[in-house]
């Protein structure tokens, strides 16, 4: 019969044996992680998923009309105008040569789902009937692969913009940026909507043609437009 101190012996030896063969499994574990792959394509061009650009974003060109919706700017600020609602139209001219096809693959153990995407520059213009907004800026379209309805979604920084229409703002403190996420859908209508909010750009997301996440402090208007 085995003595005591041969049984410690012996669990010490397998707990032992247990920790180290942890240990190799975690150091031969690679981390999860999302990799990309930038390509410029043609607007025609076929990028690795199949589908050209132009298929994914060219909805997304020409003039959407619709109304503009203020919303008032609460503890964040003051904004004028500050209520009610106008005629508003909003105008994407794409720049076809700026076209980058970024492809995103999951490298890793795990299951981390990582997205593909196409990105290219645009130019748009949103007017509305009180003169409050007569601007043109410049922003970054990013369209994911695989999204129902070709979903097109850009968020562009105003706070260095000098508004060209009288529109007014003033935040209550530094405390976040204001910005512009604009949202447009490949339906029967070329559907498009917008928010002007005060928040964080990193911490908003837009899908399904709604603004949420931690990000978003307060929506100061909102629009909802289709093509005429």
């Amino acid at each position: 019969m085995s003595k005591p101190n041969e049984h410690a012996a012996l669990a010490l030896a397998m707990t032992l044996l247990a920790s180290v063969s942890v240990s190799i499994g975690a150091c031969n574990s690679e981390e999860d992680r999302c990799v990309e792959t930038r390509t410029a394509v043609a607007f025609d061009e076929a990028a690795s998923w199949g589908k050209t650009p132009q298929e994914s974003v060219g909805h997304v060109s020409g003039e959407r009309v619709g109304v503009l919706y203020y919303e008032g700017a609460g503890a964040t600020g003051s904004i004028e105008p500050s209520a009610g609602e106008v005629g508003f139209s909003l105008t994407t001219t794409l720049d076809e040569s700026s076209v980058t096809a970024v492809e995103s693959e999951n490298v890793g153990d795990g299951r981390l789902f990582c997205q593909s995407r196409v990105e290219m520059l645009a130019t748009v213009t949103l007017t509305s009937d009180d003169g409050a907004l007569q601007e043109t800026l410049e922003v970054e379209l990013e369209a994911p692969v695989g999204v129902l309805g070709n979903e097109v979604v850009a968020t562009v920084a105003l706070d260095e913009h000098t508004f060209e229409g009288s529109l007014d703002w003033a935040p209550a403190d530094g405390s976040g940026s204001l910005l512009l996420t604009l949202w447009w859908f490949q339906d029967a209508t070329l559907s498009a909507r917008g928010w002007l909010v005060w928040g964080d750009a990193a911490e908003i997301e837009v899908s399904g043609g709604e603004v949420t996440g931690a990000g978003v402090a307060r929506v100061l208007a909102s629009f909802e437009a289709t093509a005429p």
